[in-house]
């Protein structure tokens, strides 16, 4: 025999949203917090602060990207096609070559190659219609000037909390993610906007 109609159990199974329930606090800069997050620091360890392009070039996040895609080819791991029998994706192979030259880059033959106009000498070479960018040749000078410290691929890189940024409204922030939010707003001159009523942050949740 069926049950007698209920009507709030009926409405809790359609709509979570009609039980009864305590609501956390759930406002718009914790749903950007975490999207910003997810997809601005894709390694945690050694990120710099948002905002900050002073910082030290790293070698995963800024400067592996340059190498594999314009130079492992002929100067990686495939020792079939490595060319001038160079290697790049090692330091002691790329030092040992003066390829590159820790605190000279006026002395790294890798320098000189990227910014030579010579064809003959150029590097990445015209054949493979891969041609760096200004900003990745600065990059990689200023690499080799702080040292040129390679690390080891991210997946073996033990993660580390990183220090939440300092901001200039600190009364704003209640937790970490606020605070790399409203460090990146600030950089850019914006102003976060104001926290969202209860009744609207819980019809963004229940989407």
């Amino acid at each position: 025999m069926l049950s007698p109609f209920n009507e709030s159990v009926f409405a809790e199974a359609i709509h979570p949203l009609a039980r009864p329930r305590k609501w956390l606090r759930t406002s718009a800069t914790a749903v950007l917090g975490l999207s910003l997050t997810a997809c601005s620091l894709p390694a945690l360890a050694g990120s710099p602060a948002a905002g900050s392009s002073a910082a030290k070039a790293g070698y995963n996040r800024d400067i592996r990207p340059i190498l594999s895609e314009n130079c492992f080819a002929c100067h990686g791991p495939d020792k079939n096609q490595r060319k001038a029998k160079l290697r790049l994706d090692l330091r002691e192979a790329a030092l040992e070559k003066d390829a590159i030259v820790p605190g000279k880059p006026d002395k790294s033959e890798l320098v000189k190659r990227i910014y030579t106009v010579n064809p003959e000498d150029v590097m990445p070479p015209p054949e493979s219609h891969k041609q760096l960018t200004p900003e990745q040749k600065e990059l990689l000078e200023r690499w080799i000037a702080e040292g040129a410290d390679y690390e080891p691929h991210w997946a073996y890189i033990k993660p580390a909390r990183p220090a939440a940024p300092e901001t200039k409204n600190p009364k704003w922030v209640r937790n970490q993610i606020d605070a790399f939010v409203l460090h990146t707003l600030e950089a850019k001159g914006i102003r976060p906007s104001p926290e969202a009523a209860t009744p609207t942050s819980a019809r963004w949740t229940g989407c």
